[in-house]
């Protein structure tokens, strides 16, 4: 992963990759512990000029934070709140329901991020 980041800087394609990080961040997010996530995903940046540090760990932080959110198992914020709700509002609520509640906000954050990295690449040239 670090050498695909390395070759994308240099090829131009700096934008494109923070997409597919942010993209990647968040599917691995929804279904595993962010924590797991970031410590992995995190390691692909080292070695990389400081100015794309700053693009590619917008990416991935916004692709944590997203997928957190996707399944009731992505953050300890979904997990609670997910408890929460099958605890004191409706014992039957299923993990299906919450991804079809939480899939069109999903969706909405996802377009406003993707344009915030488009912007940011554009701000660096890339």
């Amino acid at each position: 992963m670090a050498a695909l980041l390395r070759q994308g800087v240099a090829a131009g394609a700096a934008t494109g990759l923070a997409l597919g990080q942010f993209a990647g961040a968040t599917v691995l997010s929804a279904m595993l512990d962010n924590n797991v996530v970031a410590d992995f995903a995190a390691r692909a940046l080292r070695g990389l000029d400081a100015k794309f540090v700053h693009l590619f760990a917008m990416a991935q932080i916004a692709g944590y934070a997203a997928g957190g959110c996707w399944t009731h198992i992505g953050s300890a914020q979904s997990v609670v709140a997910y408890a929460f709700i099958r605890r004191e509002i409706d014992g039957r609520y299923t993990p299906l329901r919450w991804i079809k509640a939480m899939t069109p906000v999903l969706l909405e954050i996802c377009a406003l991020i993707a344009l915030i990295v488009c912007v940011e690449g554009w701000l660096m040239g890339r």
